[in-house]
């Protein structure tokens, strides 16, 4: 048929891609490392004319470029970074540590995502509307309270990433894991610095926080495929229940070609310097994948839960604001 022709294709072309190179790979490290490391210790210790101006400014720009360390460990962490198995696991538990995230609970939970995104009969915590609107008014109300504080468009952007990658992470980490978080801890907060912690905690947020916008528009969004168990399709969610983000030039390198997320889900093994190269040479291949500006994406911010029957999201504060759910709501969802 027509539609095992063109995902023949699709796979075909993206297998030329998913190999990854060394030498590329050194230079976006190092290029990617330099430039943290260099507008972390600037605002720290610049001292001068509009310094809380330019100071924010850095701290802006260090925590834009922290989100871009997070995806060179994610992709380490799909063993697509490096042609070396140890040079992954090496790389991905090291700059881990450096966002906050644990290699080997990133690795278990990312991969269960991979497996089961948008497969209705399997848990969605991966995701930023991991709850139907039937589950959520099935809930008692404190639970409903405490979703609308995780997952409320008001939380996503700001605790919510924060906690996230400071807090809960360290329940996910190995002892070695949280041992290097310690000593990189001891170091910025045994120096006796101000300056150093503030920088290292509000480039943490800022990062975090970019982090979980481009995480909220890679799935949620009206007509996201979705489908149970035994009509499920790998090929059909990475097309049409994956996002292609459109950013603008000035934040590409930030995002490091995670916003081609269709592709990514397609086949994990493209490294994120092969994503752009791989998406524009496939041409019409991906023709009618769901594409985003980021205007779109932040009109989005508010789906917080999913209607899986008609492919809508809506506000978890909109179905909290109702009150207390109907009898008939509460004998379908979760308890």
């Amino acid at each position: 048929s027509a539609r095992r022709e063109r995902e023949s294709l699709v796979y075909q072309h993206i297998a030329k891609y998913a190999k990854p190179d060394d030498w590329t790979a050194c230079w976006v490290t190092a290029q990617t490392l330099i430039i943290y490391w260099g507008l972390f210790w600037a605002a720290c210790a610049y001292r001068g004319p509009l310094e809380r101006l330019v100071c924010g400014t850095l701290i802006v720009v260090c925590g834009l470029t922290r989100t871009r360390v997070f995806c060179l460990m994610h992709d380490m962490a799909h063993q697509s970074f490096w042609s070396s198995r140890a040079a992954n696991v090496v790389g991905a538990t090291l700059l881990g540590s450096m966002v906050y995230t644990p290699y080997s609970g990133w690795k278990h939970g990312h991969d269960y995502h991979h497996r089961h995104s948008n497969n209705t009969d399997r848990k969605q915590n991966a995701q930023t509307a991991p709850l139907t609107v039937r589950q959520y008014e099935a809930m008692p109300l404190w639970r409903r309270a405490a979703y609308c504080a995780v997952y409320g468009h008001w939380s996503l952007l700001t605790t919510t990433p924060f906690f996230y990658f400071v807090v809960v992470q360290r329940f996910l980490s190995t002892w070695y894991e949280n041992l290097l978080i310690l000593l990189y801890w001891g170091c910025v907060f045994g120096s006796g610095s101000t300056r150093l912690v503030t920088v290292d905690l509000l480039s943490a947020a800022v990062g975090a926080s970019m982090g979980f916008f481009l995480f909220h528009i890679q799935h949620t969004f009206e007509g996201a495929y979705k489908a149970s168990s035994k009509d499920y399709s790998r090929f059909d969610n990475g097309m049409w229940g994956s996002s292609n983000l459109l950013v603008p030039p000035w934040l590409a390198f930030f995002t490091a070609s995670i916003q081609y997320h269709n592709v990514h889900h397609l086949n994990t093994r493209v490294p994120l310097y092969r994503l752009r190269q791989c998406f524009e040479d496939g041409g019409a291949l991906f023709e009618g994948v769901p594409t985003f500006t980021m205007t779109d994406a932040l009109m989005r911010l508010p789906y917080s839960l999913r209607n899986d029957e008609d492919l809508s999201f809506t506000s978890c504060y909109d179905v909290f604001a109702k009150g207390d759910p109907t009898a008939e709501g509460r004998a379908c969802g979760v308890g």
